[in-house]
């Protein structure tokens, strides 16, 4: 990947015919118009990260794109660059595009609808508003309403975070009906409420998984139980009672509990060895720890 980053570059990049890759990250370009990228026609990959002042990336902006452009990008990384209405029209016309990160803008508007076959998409800090359309959800805006049940149809969906928002409503089982490919999840944070059975078996294998502050109905989670790849589990404040299931100290490749500010009781006696956990704000009794080399918080 050509590395044209951390330069002062404001002016059009030369037509490269078999650049398949490119970061410009770190410039000083302020229209999309400005940098060229239009006429790039293999190009696959766009990184222009950190971009000051920010570009402006209107929905105007397509006008002079050719036809080979809108079928060659892949995958754009435009985290903390972009500022102004979502060019939900300008990105929407890249047929091909299944990975997006635009985290950290200034973007405003609505959310758009075109996402739906996006495999990867970081929306997160910017300044959006509105509902969540039927295909996606993101964290830290201003969303509210409740999470369509057709986000369960998302095949290709591989991370879903939708933590930090005024979302309420119950997530059930038909939420998470095909997202086989869902590899971290987070709907911490808001006023979302978890209920599925006892006896569910999702189709997914997560990674990480953030639940903590909403409302875990049902008590302890069974269905972590499943879920054999899972390396960060964070589930404080999520109104769990009772004691810890037994086949919690099964789950040795978790790298990080948090289980803390639930009203957890019992023996602490579940609990994989040599992990990081933390159960403070719980009811646990007969726990001695002096003399020990855990690496706990209570």
């Amino acid at each position: 990947m050509p590395n044209l980053s951390s330069n002062r570059l404001n002016s059009s990049v030369p037509i490269m015919p078999n650049l398949l890759r490119l970061d410009l990250s770190s410039n000083n370009f302020e229209h999309i118009e400005d940098v060229g990228i239009w006429r790039q026609c293999h190009l696959k990959e766009l990184t222009m990260s950190g971009n000051y002042p920010g570009i402006e990336m209107t929905d105007d902006s397509p006008k002079n794109v050719s036809e080979c452009s809108q079928y060659a990008f892949e995958r754009l990384h435009l985290d903390g660059s972009l500022k102004g209405a979502f060019p939900a029209d300008s990105l929407g016309r890249m047929a091909n595009l299944r990975g997006l990160s635009l985290s950290g803008n200034e973007l405003t508007g609505p959310i758009p609808k075109f996402i739906g076959k996006l495999t990867t998409l970081d929306l997160s800090s910017n300044h959006l508003n509105g509902s969540i359309p039927e295909s996606f959800g993101m964290s830290s805006n201003l969303l509210n309403g409740t999470v369509p049940v057709s986000i369960g149809q998302l095949t290709k969906l591989g991370v879903l975070y939708i933590s930090g928002n005024s979302l309420e409503g119950v997530i059930t089982e038909v939420h998470f009906a095909k997202l086989s490919m869902l590899k971290k999840l987070d709907i911490s944070n808001s006023k979302l409420a978890f209920n599925v059975s006892r006896e569910w078996k999702p189709p997914f294998q997560l990674i990480r998984a953030y639940l903590s502050s909403i409302k875990m109905i049902n008590g302890f989670p069974q269905w972590l139980r499943t879920q054999k790849k899972l390396k960060v589990l964070r589930l404080s404040n999520a109104s769990i009672t009772g004691p810890l299931p037994t086949w919690l100290r099964k789950m040795r490749v978790v790298e990080f509990f948090d289980l803390s500010h639930n009203k957890l009781s019992g023996p602490l006696t579940n609990l994989p060895n040599e992990r990081s956990v933390d159960v403070s704000g719980n009811y646990f009794y007969a726990l001695f720890l002096q003399d020990n080399l855990f690496n706990y918080f209570v």
